[in-house]
Parts: structure tokens; C-alpha cells; sequence
């Protein structure tokens, strides 16, 4: 486990699950809160987290070792260009990555948990579905890899040149 991940499993997602349970207990007191869906939600994002601990590859393994192995450079995240050019490249195949859950069967399979909350909170925002790599979503990152960019990538100290 690298850095970026202990970052997130031992930081990130502790405080996400804090502030949604918090976020809970205000909305409780206010009036109705829908606990079960909270059940639902931290169901899927505990069951993501368990999956991408305990599945080492994703269906998509052999095609991403073989767009790393054939990719043009390396792009290190170390200058303000690239990192804009990573931000830029990552939310246009984010984008249709997304379009394919909604339009893909396969994909939607792993998608449609994200749509079915009737509360929009923070506990909704959980959920993103927890067999992303059995579905492989990756392929849609591959041109990212492919141009030289890291999809794992190390926590680096961000300077600019």
C-alpha cells in the first residue's frame, strides 16, 4: 500500500464517514432522517473499500500492463502544466466514463446504485458503486497511462518550475 492510499483509507475515508454520520444526526433532529439509506450507503462504500483491498487486479489487468508498457512518456505531476493537463484529461475521461454508466449496461450495473438515494446528502454521496473493478473502469483511464501519466500515482511534494 503506497502512500496516496493510506492517505485515503486511514484519513480520507474515516472523515467522510464521520461527517455523514454527523451530517445524520443534525438532519435527524431537524425532522426526518432516512437511516436506512445511511445503512445503504455506508454498505457500498465500506464494500468499495473492501474490494479494492482484497481484489489485487481488476478484468481490465492485462489491457492496463499493456498500455504501461507502450506508453509514449512519463509524466511526472510536478509543474502547474501538468497538473493542468492531468486535471483537464482526467475529468474529460471521467466524463465518459459516467456517460457509459448510463448508457452501457455493463457499466450501469456498478452505476446505478449512485442514482438511487431519495435524500440527497452526503451519505448519498457514497454511493458509487462497489465493482468498478470487476467492471473495469479503468479502460477509460488507460489514455491517461498511455500519454505517461501514473494511475497510482506516489504523494509527491508539489513544486513548481
Amino acid at each position: 500500500m503506497n502512500t496516496i492510499d493510506k492517505i485515503l483509507l486511514f484519513g480520507a475515508a474515516p472523515a467522510v464517514l464521520l461527517l455523514s454520520l454527523l451530517e445524520g444526526v443534525v438532519l435527524s433532529r431537524r425532522g426526518h432522517y432516512d437511516w436506512r439509506a445511511c445503512g445503504v450507503s455506508l454498505f457500498d462504500f465500506v464494500g468499495r473499500i473492501a474490494v479494492t483491498l482484497f481484489l489485487p487486479l481488476s478484468i481490465a489487468s492485462p489491457l492496463v500492463t499493456w498500455v504501461e508498457k507502450h506508453r509514449l512518456t512519463t509524466l511526472a505531476v510536478d509543474s502547474v502544466g501538468n497538473a493542468l493537463l492531468l486535471f483537464i484529461t482526467l475529468e474529460f475521461f471521467y466524463h465518459w466514463l459516467h456517460r457509459a454508466g448510463h448508457r452501457v449496461r455493463w457499466f450501469r450495473c456498478n452505476h446505478a446504485v449512485h442514482h438511487t438515494p431519495n435524500q440527497l446528502d452526503l451519505g448519498a454521496s457514497l454511493r458509487i458503486g462497489m465493482f468498478g473493478k470487476l467492471t473495469g473502469n479503468v479502460i477509460f483511464l488507460l489514455p491517461l497511462l498511455w500519454i505517461g501519466f501514473d494511475l497510482r500515482p506516489r504523494l509527491h511534494a508539489f513544486r513548481t518550475r
